[in-house]
């Protein structure tokens, strides 16, 4: 699907279809005048089309004071010329009336200038009435062809009228629409990391306190996991920072792809992810869930170039929030402390403290609430 131009484009567009269509009009006029002897208006109407062509040259190379400037000259001087040929009653003098929406609607002409050409062109209309309304014509014409002028005037200068408050109205809502996009656009720039496309650390900051009040009012816990790389600071001094970012970016894709349709991942800072699991039915479920976004993370080596992978593990550390009984603050420093806890235990495991009196086993590949004094007893064996 084609793209519509852009909004000076279309201000051009709409800028040569008025010179053209008074070029186009001041060539019939023309003719007619040579058919019916006038020869001297012929020549007269040949030169205001050459003054409107001249008009769209000057908007086409972006000349837009000369191109404003000659276009509203030669409309009036049309207009006080035919009125005192043919007299008030031809209704030529209407096309003033009709530059005062192009003048209102222009893109081009700054708003002190519209202040003041408004005003005159209402001011040069009545000083034409009061002047020539009862001023006889030079040129006679008989009174059908003088009715058919005026009506013709009155069409044309109505179409004109009317076009350019269309043309203004689709402007308007387009520029609108696009003034809207281009804030969306903004917006979720500042609410997204550059490099994993996922949401930032404001974004998170700003969102998690709207998560605790709705866990509050369905009576579920909101869990968190503060995610970060192993030893990925000697991943980028052995492969380098490029391949730093391609891992990062994989991460993400991987647990995005992996994750429910209510959770989320943002990028805390550098190699730390957080993870917001929102309308988790247990807090059981909720740590599972984070157990096995860590095994995906680990099991499957990460493909830096086209024949070289590297195996990737990362530590987690879980908190639990819900309503308003804790703070951001106290949930993000509980989940900090699991995951320095699970670092200074080994990495490339999950730690949490959910679990009643209970904390859950740090060993590698161990995520169930547990007693402290049952951990001898961990599912994985350890002692």
């Amino acid at each position: 699907m084609k793209s519509r131009p852009p909004l000076d484009d279309r201000n051009a567009i709409f800028s040569k279809s008025i010179y053209l269509y008074g070029a186009g009009g001041a060539l019939i006029y023309g003719f007619w005048a040579f058919s019916m002897g006038f020869i001297s208006l012929f020549i007269e109407e040949i030169g205001i089309s050459l003054s409107f062509i001249l008009c769209h040259v000057f908007s086409k190379k972006k000349i837009a004071a000369a191109s404003i400037t000659l276009g509203i000259s030669t409309i009036i001087f049309t207009s006080i010329h035919f009125c005192w040929l043919f007299g008030w009653e031809s209704g030529t003098q209407i096309f003033i009336l009709a530059l005062l929406p192009l003048v209102a609607t222009s893109e081009n002409l700054p708003d002190h200038l519209k202040r003041v050409l408004i005003p005159l062109l209402l001011l040069l209309n009545l000083i034409l009435w009061f002047l020539l309304r009862n001023h006889p014509p030079l040129i006679a014409l008989p009174a059908p062809m003088d009715s058919l002028m005026n009506l013709i005037n009155q069409v044309v200068a109505i179409g004109v009228i009317t076009l350019s408050f269309y043309v203004y109205g689709r402007t308007f809502l387009r520029s609108e629409k696009e003034m809207v996009q281009a804030h969306d656009i903004m917006e979720g720039m500042a609410n997204t990391d550059a490099l994993t496309g996922i949401y930032n650390r404001r974004f998170i900051e700003e969102h998690f306190i709207s998560c605790l009040m709705e866990s509050s009012g369905l009576s579920c816990p909101v869990i968190i996991a503060l995610l970060d790389i192993d030893n990925f600071k000697s991943i980028n001094d052995t492969y380098g920072h490029n391949n730093g970012d391609i891992i990062l970016k994989s991460l993400v894709d991987r647990l995005s792809r992996n994750l429910r349709e209510d959770d989320y991942i943002g990028r805390w800072g550098g190699e730390e992810f957080l993870i917001v699991l929102r309308k988790c039915c247990s807090e059981q479920k909720g740590i599972e869930i984070i157990g096995r976004l860590r095994e995906i993370i680990a099991d499957e080596p990460f493909e830096i170039t086209e024949n070289r992978t590297i195996t990737v593990t990362a530590t987690m550390g879980v908190a639990r929030g819900r309503g308003n009984i804790r703070s951001w603050e106290d949930i993000i420093a509980e989940a900090d402390q699991c995951l320095y806890e699970g670092k200074r235990a080994g990495k490339n495991r999950v730690v949490s403290r959910i679990g009643g009196d209970g904390e859950t086993c740090w060993r590698k590949g161990c995520f169930f609430p547990l007693p402290l004094h049952a951990l001898s007893s961990c599912p994985c064996g350890a002692n």
